[in-house]
Order: C-alpha cells, then structure tokens, then sequence
C-alpha cells in the first residue's frame, strides 16, 4: 500500500485537502496491517519504520520521497534515526563469509557467527517493547524457536522464526542466520550449514531481563523446510520422523547421514510451531485424563 501511495503520487496534487484526506486513511490501514498503532503518539519510531520498508521494499530513494510528499501526514520515524538503528543492528550482528566445496561445487556462505548473542538481543527487544508472550502455565519456562529452510530463486536459506510473540512467522520478524546461492541439495545444505547447527545445538538458555528482572528460560528448538522433497535429490529424505525421542541413522527413509540439527528430537522435525501445538495437545489430553480417572474414583468411593 506504501508502495501504490509513491507510485500514485506524483500524478496527483498531493496538497489537496482530498488527497491528504485520502493519505491519512491509506496510512492507518498501513499502521493496522502491521498490527501497530499511532497512539498516543503519532508517529511509528524507528524500529517499526524499517519493518514497514522492508516489508514493502522501499529503497533509501523512495522513503525519502515518500516523506516529503506525506508532509504534515507523515508517520514515519526520521532517516537518520533508521539509519542509526540499522548501524547498531549491523553491529550486533557478525556475519562470516567462507568458501566451501562439495563434489566440484563452489559455494560462498554466509552466516551469523555470533548466533547467541543476536537471538538473545533480539528477544531483549522483543521483552523491552513489551511484546514478549509467555507459553502456557506448562511451558511458561521456554522459549520456542522454529528452524526454517527455504529455496527461493537462487538462495537457499535458513532463518529462525522466533516464538513467543504473536506472528512468529511473519517475514519481518523472522532471523536470516545462513545463506548461500546454489544447489539446495542434501550434501550441499549439511556441508554449508554443519558450523551453524553446532551454534544452534549449544543454544539451551537464554536468559532476559523482564519488567526489571532477570529471567531464565529453556530453549525448544523444532524444524520446517519449505521445499520440495525432491528438491533434496534423495527419495524420503523430507519424510517426517516418528515418535523416537532419539535418531537412529538408516531406520528413516533417505537418511544417509546423522540429521543436521542433532538438538531436535524425531517428533519435532518438520512440524514448524504445529509440533508445540502437538505437546500441548498431548499435555491437555494427560490432564484430562488424570481428572477423568479422579472423578471416577470418586464415583466408585461414593457407590460404596
């Protein structure tokens, strides 16, 4: 909708009480698709700002321009203050660029080499911003963060969709943590992404400052790859685990290697946050259970 607005405006008098009318009613539908809010003060700052270009694609040139034609309708934070927070994003991240080949095949890969640090910032924001959800009295003590894998284009990516927030999966609140174009076959993802899942694999806590005090919580990590199985070039090899807590390498169908991401149990693979909804699932079905059992006892004790 930004987008349309930039394109629409320089063939209209943008001036006109009309137009800026019309401007104010497209920029609260801007504000509501990105479930924000203008009050109390008018304004998105700047966190919210670049999520909302990102989100559209808007280049330095067309925020610019977007500005200046919005004019007293403006919503959007300044450039400078963008730009600051981008430099301090940059800072927090470390990425790390490296070469790898696997059967005569050159890849470059990127990925973020200070993982921890990145993920517990991230969540620090998410926790000062007030957005921070707790999980369920059962699982109030985790965090869940979901490993996605996507083959879009030339780029194979892996991202981190990270829970306890709403929309978890939406695109600007996921984490990009490695990347690399080519390929996305088997030997080629667990060659480019062998160092990273080794970062993952020693994430267990994280702990955050909440409401003034500090609070540690459990890692659950699960995984969803958004790719054809045959993308993989080894039949099965996406084919969902069964209920073993434990991998076991050639009882899974195309598995010719350990899985990479050793810390995810068989029934949390390929579920995304569908597999947390499973535990809870299962919670509540054992809860039920242990009350149908008390209030048939009780009945017993009673008929006697």
């Amino acid at each position: 909708m930004v987008e349309m607005a930039w394109l629409a405006a320089p063939y209209h008098n943008v001036n006109s009480n009309e137009a800026q009318a019309s401007l104010r009613v497209l920029l609260d539908k801007v504000v509501k698709k990105f479930d924000l809010t203008l009050y109390p003060v008018q304004r998105l700052d700047e966190l919210e700002t670049a999520t909302v270009f990102n989100s559209c694609g808007m280049t330095i040139s067309m925020s610019k321009r977007l500005r200046s034609l919005l004019g007293d309708n403006n919503i959007f934070a300044s450039a400078n203050k963008v730009n600051e927070l981008l430099k301090t994003f940059d800072a927090q991240c470390e990425i790390k660029v490296e070469n790898i080949e696997v059967e005569d095949t050159e890849i470059e890969v990127s990925t973020v080499e200070n993982l921890f640090t990145a993920i517990t910032n991230r969540y620090q924001k998410i926790a000062d911003r007030k957005k921070f959800k707790l999980n369920p009295s059962s699982f109030e003590n985790e965090i869940w963060i979901s490993i996605l894998g996507d083959k879009g284009g030339k780029s194979m990516k892996l991202a981190l969709a990270l829970g306890n927030q709403d929309s978890p999966n939406a695109p600007d609140k996921l984490l990009l943590c490695g990347m690399y174009d080519g390929p996305s076959t088997a030997k080629l993802i667990y060659a480019a992404f062998q160092k990273l899942a080794s970062k993952i694999e020693d994430i267990d806590n994280i702990e955050l400052k909440i409401d003034g005090v500090i609070k540690k919580f459990k890692v659950r990590w699960c995984t969803f790859a958004k790719v054809n199985p045959n993308t993989f070039e080894t039949a099965g090899a996406c084919d969902k685990g069964t209920l073993r807590q434990k991998f076991e390498i050639g009882t899974d169908s195309g598995q010719e290697h350990e899985p990479l991401f050793l810390n995810i149990p068989p029934n949390q693979s390929k579920g995304g946050m569908l597999s947390e909804v499973s535990v809870l699932t299962e919670s509540l079905k054992n809860d039920i259970d242990k009350r149908d059992f008390a209030v048939e006892n009780l009945k017993t004790k009673l008929m006697d």
